[in-house]
Parts: C-alpha cells; structure tokens; sequence
C-alpha cells in the first residue's frame, strides 16, 4: 500500500486513499496476471501498482475522477526514464488501454 499511497500522491494530492484502497486490495489480493517467473518484491509491488492503476483506467471504471487520475499517473510514470522497468511498464498499460478504447 506503501507505493500506491505513494504514486497516488504524485497523480492527486487531494485523492481519497481510503477510497482506492478497498478496490487496491481485492486487486492486489486477486491472483497475479503475471506469467513471467518469480520477480524481487520492489518490482513485483511496482508491477502490481502499474497493473491496478491500469484497472482503475479502463474504460468504464467506475469514478471518473478516479479514472481520470489513475492515467494522469500512468502518463506521467510513462514519462520516466526510458530504461526504467517502472517507465516500461507504465507505457505498455497505457498501449493496453488506447488498443482497449479502440475496440
């Protein structure tokens, strides 16, 4: 929850935490999409916190000011240093989303 608090922070400094967090736990406590093998924690948690922003993204979320935060953030982590797993990760969400929104 550390590194959602976090994140969220960056992309909203007014947000509700409490809010996100019931959604952020039943998605974080939600099997793992992951395929690839077993990752250090600090990355495994950045992963998970690219793939609940993405969740909070989609279309149709529920609160669109929710919505509208989580892809500010998922831009501005985007944004990063391109060698970055953080920013790689960031920017292959929000491919998912626009091939989402096309569909």
């Amino acid at each position: 929850m550390e590194v959602l608090a976090r994140l969220l922070e960056i992309a909203d400094p007014g947000a509700n935490l409490e809010a996100w967090q019931t959604a952020a736990e039943r998605e974080l406590l939600a099997p793992s999409r992951l395929e690839a093998p077993i990752r250090p924690a600090k990355e495994l948690r950045e992963i998970r916190a690219i793939e609940l922003l993405e969740y909070f993204a989609a279309p149709g979320a529920d609160a669109d000011a929710t919505r509208l935060a989580a892809i500010g953030l998922l831009n501005k982590l985007a944004a990063g240093a391109p060698d970055a797993r953080l920013t790689r990760e960031a920017k292959a969400s929000r491919e998912r989303l626009e091939r989402r929104a096309d569909m």
